[in-house]
């Protein structure tokens, strides 16, 4: 609407009302999980509404569904995050990858200085076990076996995913090593 359409207070009120019942509108559309801010409204403007109704920007439009690269990514993420957490000994241990990393450090040490008698060795913040040689291989072959049964989840879990009419309606969240 041009400046000069704006003759009397009457003319300025009638814009105002009709806008903000375009917001009004629009706030209600989104908080119903719909499409999209009216058309004509500015970016800054509804960026602001987004923030003002405590979410994201730019919330312009209503998200796709996850199609099925988006699903083997998700399920990528969480098989790392299953894989980095097991239970050993009764204790929920560190990560496994760096776990891993220590014993694997510890065996080729041993081998070139075979360590004298038990070792400490940490599973968690104020969890210590003194272990022989074995026992540290025997943890090793644990994590190992952790992070292989991970990716076998994660296998037969694409397999369903990329079969699926929807790769969404697969769950993926259930049925990982502890």
């Amino acid at each position: 609407m041009s400046q000069s359409a704006f003759a009397d207070r009457a003319s300025i009120n009638q814009y105002v009302g009709e806008r903000l019942n375009e917001i009004s509108d629009a706030i209600t559309s989104v908080e119903a999980d719909e499409a999209l801010f009216p058309t004509g409204l500015t970016r800054g403007l509804a960026q602001a509404l987004s923030f003002a109704r405590g979410a994201a920007p730019p919330l312009l439009a209503k998200p796709s569904p996850p199609n099925l690269d988006d699903c083997l990514k998700a399920l990528a993420v969480l098989r790392w995050q299953k894989s980095q957490n097991f239970t050993y000994d009764g204790v929920s241990s560190a990560p496994a990858d760096s776990a891993l990393a220590a014993v694997t450090g510890f065996v080729v040490a041993a081998q070139i200085a075979p360590p004298e008698g038990a070792t400490v060795w940490k599973l968690a913040q104020n969890e210590f076990r003194l272990w022989s040689f074995e026992q540290v291989v025997n943890y090793g072959i644990a994590i190992r076996t952790h992070i292989q049964a991970c990716f076998d989840r994660e296998e037969s879990l694409t397999a369903l995913i990329v079969e699926a009419e929807d790769p969404a309606s697969v769950d993926i969240t259930s049925g990982w090593p502890v």
